[in-house]
């Protein structure tokens, strides 16, 4: 450690400045090794650490600030309410490490790697993370604001109780990425190829998904409110007590889906197709619906109230229990439905109600 006696004077000098809670200032130590060393609530001003190994030191409640970090080695060291601020970290080494309560503020991250790391209740604030490396890591609690995230890896990543926004994720890997109670509010994700993934209770509220490959994915109970699914590929697709409410579909295809009781209330939808989708129990109430394929569906119990539609194919559907009150389908095909105990607006029994009103 630190082997000539101007390192070990800056060494002193480090300690002594912990020791009376006083900033360490401008010092130059690039390539300095710290490996094991307690350097607990240290404060780093406009230091020079470049190239330094901090493996397996106590980084408890350290600030470093305008510091320049770049390729340095954090493997197994212990971090908790520690914060960078502003600092450079590019291809800075994270493995292994302990992190809890810390915070990245407009730090350069990119190329760092993470990899199989877990961060409790971290907080990534304006940085730039690209071709940073995150699969296998696991991030509970955690918050990313208006990161930029170009071409990082996020393979077989896990989110819990986490939040992230303001974020292009659209040349970001997520294969195999698992996601629970997550908030990803307009989230880009448009393109993205995200067969088979699996997201719960998460929140996607006004997300792009457009052109994206949603395959055979699981995504229960999750909200979807106004977002959008443009040419989207989402066959198989199970999403079960979902919220599309004002969403947007057009050109998508929805063949197969699991959608039990999911909410498409004053969606858009159009040269849409639902083929063979479990739609049951299912609310399209004052939805706009042109050219959707809804044949061998199981739709009943559904609601289409105050629904506005033309060219709707009820091919074979099971439409049986379903409300379609003050709906307008026009040039619906129910060729074959089966459409037991379907409650619709009587139009005599309303015009006289009117004109009844009117007396």
């Amino acid at each position: 450690m630190m082997q000539n006696k101007t390192a070990l004077d800056k060494l002193d000098h480090i300690k002594k400045c912990i020791r009376l809670s006083k900033p360490i200032q401008g010092l130059h130590l690039e390539n300095s090794d710290f490996r094991g060393l307690d350097l607990s609530e240290a404060i780093f001003n406009e230091c020079y650490l470049s190239g330094s190994n901090f493996s397996a030191c106590n980084l408890s409640q350290v600030k470093f600030i305008s510091c320049d970090l770049n390729q340095s080695q954090f493997i197994q060291s212990q971090l908790a309410q520690s914060a960078f601020i502003q600092c450079k970290m590019r291809s800075c080494d994270f493995r292994e490490i302990s992190l809890k309560l810390d915070c990245w503020t407009e730090c350069d991250l990119s190329e760092s790697n993470w990899e199989n790391v877990q961060l409790n209740r971290n907080s990534f604030i304006h940085c730039q993370i690209h071709h940073a490396n995150f699969a296998s890591s696991q991030l509970t609690r955690c918050v990313l604001l208006a990161c930029t995230v170009e071409e990082s890896d996020f393979t077989d990543a896990h989110f819990n109780q986490s939040v992230i926004n303001k974020i292009d994720l659209s040349h970001v890997k997520l294969a195999g990425l698992t996601a629970c109670e997550t908030v990803l509010i307009n989230a880009d994700l448009h393109g993205q190829n995200l067969d088979h993934l699996h997201f719960e209770k998460c929140s996607l509220q006004g997300a792009n998904l457009s052109d994206a490959q949603l395959r055979n994915a699981t995504m229960t109970a999750c909200n979807f409110i106004g977002a959008q699914f443009i040419r989207t590929q989402m066959q198989g697709i199970s999403a079960e007590n979902s919220h599309f409410m004002s969403a947007k579909f057009d050109s998508a295809i929805l063949d197969d889906s699991a959608l039990k009781h999911s909410l498409f209330q004053e969606a858009i939808v159009c040269n849409s197709s639902f083929k063979n989708a479990d739609l049951s129990m299912s609310v399209w109430n004052k939805s706009c619906l042109a050219d959707v394929d809804f044949s061998s569906a199981k739709m009943q119990h559904s609601h289409f109230e105050h629904a506005q539609g033309v060219r709707i194919d009820f091919s074979k559907t099971k439409l049986d229990f379903g409300k379609f009150h003050g709906a307008s389908l026009v040039t619906a095909s129910e060729r074959g439905a089966s459409k037991r105990h379907i409650s619709k607006t009587d139009k005599k029994q309303l015009a006289a109600q009117i004109r009844a009103q009117q007396i």
